[in-house]
């Protein structure tokens, strides 16, 4: 089973794919690319049962994404990381094209269920959702468990805002706040997850779910 990982955030590739490997037996191997056409070099290699894609990398549109790996497999198992409004950003033409086998923001226990599963047999075209003309199937927004850590609101905005590789500044614009308390939110992260570096922080908090991929 190949697994490949496509995103433009290399905090977050290289933390799920630890994850990953961490978590599944042996038999599962994978790949991570920062960008599309990274990703095509490694398609053109090897087959990739399972690709985890950020849809939104700089250098190629969504669709000339979807369409280059469905290229190289045609049963891929698609997990998409979509955008803050939760749409897979694909012309009417691709999305009448596409099989249903696209999950979209799934958490990292759902990823490997779906990695366990897909070693036993393909998703099946029955999983499609139909409020997204057969094109997406989410798994479901679920609500976190912080293990007990006491996250408040604003430092999970934070964290997310983090994950996406903004820096205190960024994301004290995005948030209305000052820089001064995106900073104390970083040292609360830092302290509660018992961590001494922003990469640290963000691979447990994708291990514990809070943070999407």
């Amino acid at each position: 089973m190949n697994v490949l990982i496509i995103d433009r955030n290399e905090i977050s590739a290289h933390g799920l794919r630890s994850i990953i490997s961490d978590n599944l037996e042996e038999g599962v191997t994978t790949a991570v690319a920062l960008s599309g056409m990274s990703a095509v070099g490694l398609l053109r290699k090897d087959r990739f049962d399972i690709v985890i894609c950020d849809v939104r990398v700089d250098d190629m549109a969504c669709d000339d994404l979807l369409a280059a790996i469905y290229a190289h497999n045609k049963c891929a198992v698609v997990v998409a990381k979509l955008g803050h409004d939760k749409r897979l950003a694909v012309s009417d033409r691709m999305a009448k094209s596409l099989p249903h086998r696209i999950f979209a923001d799934s958490s990292v226990s759902e990823i490997c269920s779906l990695i366990s599963s897909c070693a036993c047999a393909t998703a099946s075209d029955s999983d499609a959702d139909e409020s997204c003309r057969g094109v997406v199937k989410c798994c479901g927004t679920k609500c976190y468990d912080d293990g007990g850590l006491g996250l408040s609101n604003a430092e999970v905005n934070v964290l997310r805002c983090m994950a996406r590789g903004m820096k205190s500044k960024d994301i004290a614009k995005e948030l209305f706040v000052s820089i001064n308390t995106i900073n104390t939110h970083r040292q609360h992260l830092l302290d509660k997850f018992g961590v001494h570096n922003a990469v640290d922080l963000i691979v447990k908090a994708i291990a514990k779910g809070i943070i999407k991929v």
